[in-house]
């Protein structure tokens, strides 16, 4: 799966870093990697209590990819920042936190990927805004223009929009505006937990692409696995 290096972090890993760590690693076959079986649950889940605990508890997550024997990881690591004020867009000051990807491939590694702060408020979890350090060209901060609170609870296989707005990106040094949206989804695991997902879809210079970023979570808000999944034109990598 070729894709150039990554300039983006969304709010956790990146799609295309993910993509091109395949290239550089010679991992031809990124898009066959799978995801484990799982059971569908009828109860209900608390995904504004799951998603602000998410964000605001310091963690550090874990998966792996494996093709013909050789293990890729993937880590999240997730730092709860000071409070900042955003006086053009928020009345109050919004919670923050940083959220740094990194990559492995058998031992090699790790490799980290741009950091990402993303600002958000709760009762209930809201997104406001994402700031991306992308090195040499500095940072922006995307500021989304609509969002919706998340849902006290939900059930598996619902789903509901979050955030949309600008998504920034550098080409030869020139800052280009494209424009991502930003939801929740409630994917199966098993009879006592469901999997959490942030899901971003946006378009760049090689066309769409989506990654979702799910934690496993338990009907009294616990957050426990991680599993991410990165999709365009070209295939899917899944990690988990």
């Amino acid at each position: 799966m070729e894709k150039p290096a990554s300039k983006r972090l969304s709010p956790s890993a990146t799609a295309r870093g993910v993509m091109a760590f395949c290239l550089t690693s010679m991992l031809a076959a990124c898009a066959g990697t799978g995801e484990k079986q799982s059971t569908s649950s009828s109860f209900d889940f608390p995904v504004d209590a799951a998603l602000t605990k998410f964000y605001s508890t310091d963690a550090i997550y874990g998966a792996t990819a494996i093709y013909d024997e050789d293990k890729y990881g993937l880590t999240l690591k997730v730092t709860p920042l000071p409070d900042e004020a955003l006086p053009t867009i928020a009345p109050a000051p919004l919670r923050t936190t940083r959220q740094i990807a990194s990559l492995s491939m058998d031992g090699s590694g790790p490799f980290s990927l741009p950091a990402g702060k993303v600002y958000y408020s709760i009762s209930p979890f809201t997104l406001w805004a994402e700031k991306d350090d992308i090195g040499e060209e500095g940072a922006t901060i995307d500021i989304f223009s609509r969002r919706t609170g998340a849902p006290t609870t939900a059930k598996v296989g619902q789903s509901g929009h979050l955030a949309t707005g600008p998504y920034s990106y550098f080409v030869d040094d020139i800052l280009i505006l494209s424009q991502q949206t930003i939801s929740w989804s409630l994917e199966p695991d098993t009879n006592e937990t469901a999997w959490l997902c942030v899901n971003t879809d946006a378009t760049d210079e090689e066309g769409p692409f989506s990654e979702a970023d799910c934690v496993r979570i338990n009907r009294s808000a616990a957050v426990s696995g991680y599993k991410a999944r990165f999709n365009n034109s070209e295939g899917t990598i899944t990690y988990q």
